[in-house]
């Protein structure tokens, strides 16, 4: 989803780069050169020219003050169908992965995980909102659910380790990782739940702006939170990984440590 600067950039271009601004603005422009370039007379055309130049000026202006709020919304539709499309590729990929794994608590979150996204692209709630809490929002989302999907791929990488090794210590850390990995995909599964009943609730309770402030600043801490964790657990991944690595390179050398007392 896109940042408040790439849609202030969204904005600026659509506005200036609008035929209604370029026009008048080139044509204006072209008006008042035009005595510098032929022999005419220039009361005509600096009138001409500094008209496009107003109506230029006019139609930024209007654009800014009064359309700002349809086109923010314009481009969040946008980038919205082009984030749920590669949000659902990303899940049929990782079904095709859980497919093997023969735990159905990955698949029963995947399953809810799209359940969530449907409910989260398809709800009314954002009509309730201006434009830059809703974007807001749904980056947000977005970055958990990415997170979420990560660790959902890390557990089908680890479940294809745990069946490759046959070491007893370096199995027994690999199925902890991925237990831990599981049960903070439950956590972030239950976040993604209570903001979409959070949502819902931002539909159906209209009763004041009051209201409607304090759900979006909740929202708004709890993903800063759920963010949060989700960068510690891929923190927590990379040390884990550093450490199977270390314990993997270290029994190498015990084994050949081993092999060289036994020759001798």
């Amino acid at each position: 989803m896109l940042s408040r600067e790439e849609i202030r950039r969204q904005i600026n271009l659509r506005i200036f780069g609008s035929p209604a601004t370029l026009l008048p603005l080139l044509g204006g422009g072209a008006a008042l050169v035009s005595p510098l370039l032929f022999s005419v007379a220039p009361a005509i055309p600096v009138f001409v020219g500094i008209s496009g130049l107003v109506a230029a000026g006019g139609n930024v202006l209007i654009q800014s003050l009064i359309s700002r709020e349809k086109i923010i919304r314009e481009i969040l539709a946008e980038a919205e169908a082009d984030n749920k499309h590669a949000q659902e590729s990303a899940l049929n990929a990782l079904q095709g992965s859980l497919a093997a794994d023969g735990d159905a608590r990955t698949h029963k979150l995947l399953a809810d995980l799209r359940a969530l996204v449907a409910a989260i692209h398809g709800g009314d709630w954002q009509g309730k909102l201006n434009a830059a809490a809703t974007a807001d929002i749904l980056r947000g989302v977005d970055e958990l659910f990415s997170a979420t999907v990560r660790r959902l791929e890390r557990t089908t990488e680890l479940t294809t380790m745990i069946r490759k090794i046959d070491t007893p210590a370096a199995k027994k850390n690999l199925i902890t990782e991925r237990e831990r990995i599981v049960d903070e995909v439950i956590d972030s599964v239950a976040q993604l739940s209570g903001f979409v009943a959070k949502l819902n609730s931002v539909s159906l309770n209209t009763q004041s702006e009051e209201r409607l402030d304090s759900i979006v600043a909740g929202l708004e801490r709890d993903l800063g939170i759920a963010q949060s964790s989700a960068q510690l657990t891929d923190d927590l991944t990379v040390t884990t990984k550093q450490e199977l690595s270390s314990d993997h390179d270290n029994e190498a050398t015990r084994d050949r440590n081993d092999d060289l007392e036994i020759d001798r």
